[in-house]
């Protein structure tokens, strides 16, 4: 929640229709006190785990993790009128990509995006998977070329979590298995100073 600190939007992945998944929203915009759920992503697609945040303008932001005809990407969509309406979705991933994470630069008003990314995978069980991120300087009219944040190999690196210093400077921490096992994962961190 950023905005006036009025507009509040939650989201989850809703299956009331049966096996068709989609992406419901909660709104507020009077702090929290009453909410209105709408539709954030509905179509005869699959969508999945979705991440939702507000910017300063109060406009909702929302990334879906989408089963298409390529195999899952993320998409994007907007609302500037507390979910009411929503922009057409773009698709921001052009590999193998679910969990959209976000965070936003209130001060330059810069939005980042960060996913799992699967480019590597070979299977189901072998999915060798990297954190990516793209991030928007525009409100999200347009998006920055994809940054890798981690390459490592074989790993699977899972579970992004972003956060935003008071300097702009981005940090992410995330979990993978280099020391050997489930029961060995550990939880690692990195930072970008933004330069735009």
């Amino acid at each position: 929640m950023l905005g006036d600190g009025n507009v509040v939007a939650i989201t989850w992945r809703d299956n009331r229709d049966g096996n068709d998944w989609d992406v419901y929203v909660a709104v507020s915009t009077d702090g929290g006190s009453i909410f209105s759920e709408r539709a954030g992503m509905a179509t005869s697609q699959v969508e999945w785990d979705p991440d939702v945040v507000v910017d300063r303008f109060s406009t909702i932001h929302l990334g879906v993790m989408v089963y298409d005809s390529d195999g899952i990407g993320i998409y994007y969509t907007r609302s500037s009128d507390a979910g009411v309406t929503w922009t057409t979705p773009v698709k921001l991933t052009e590999y193998f990509s679910r969990f959209p994470f976000w965070v936003v630069d209130p001060r330059l008003d810069v939005i980042w995006l960060f996913w799992k990314d699967e480019r590597d995978r070979t299977s189901d069980t072998d999915v060798q998977a990297d954190i990516a991120a793209k991030y928007s300087t525009d409100y999200g009219d347009s998006w920055s070329a994809l940054e890798r944040v981690t390459d490592e190999g074989a790993l699977e690196v899972r579970f992004p979590s972003p956060a935003l210093g008071p300097n702009g400077t981005v940090y992410l921490t995330w979990s993978d298995e280099r020391s050997g096992s489930d029961e060995n994962e550990q939880v690692f961190f990195s930072s970008r100073t933004v330069l735009y």
